[in-house]
């Protein structure tokens, strides 16, 4: 229950991320075309907040991930973001379950410990 609890978070933090992503990128393009600046004066307070928090996230995920190798990283992707079941993941990578899931908790403990020691 731990870990389905842990996944669940990290599925919704990510979701969260990708969210912000598509909304920073919206914003990106318009500051290509000059708009950016009139619209952050537009913009509340908490929404600008929101998207600093959001590049800060993105910038920490992003350490984060790339201290694992690509087949962690492919793992927690299939599992957190891509919402794939144990089973799938197993028949994709050619892994079995049990290592799926014990590849995938260790990546996870990798990740939570980076995070607290980087960022606390």
């Amino acid at each position: 229950m731990h870990s389905l609890h842990n996944g669940a978070l990290f599925k919704s933090w990510l979701h969260r991320i990708t969210a912000n992503t598509c909304i920073d990128w919206l914003r990106h393009c318009k500051a290509e075309i000059g708009v950016l600046d009139s619209l952050a004066e537009t913009l509340p307070d908490e929404r600008y907040q929101a998207w600093t928090e959001a590049r800060d996230a993105r910038n920490r995920l992003r350490e984060a991930m790339a201290i694992l190798g690509p087949r962690d990283r492919r793992l927690l992707v299939l599992l957190g973001l891509e919402g794939k079941s144990v089973e799938e993941v197993a028949g994709l990578t050619g892994l079995s379950r049990v290592n799926v899931k014990v590849r995938a908790f260790r990546a996870r403990r990798k990740l939570r410990a980076f995070l607290e020691k980087t960022h606390g």
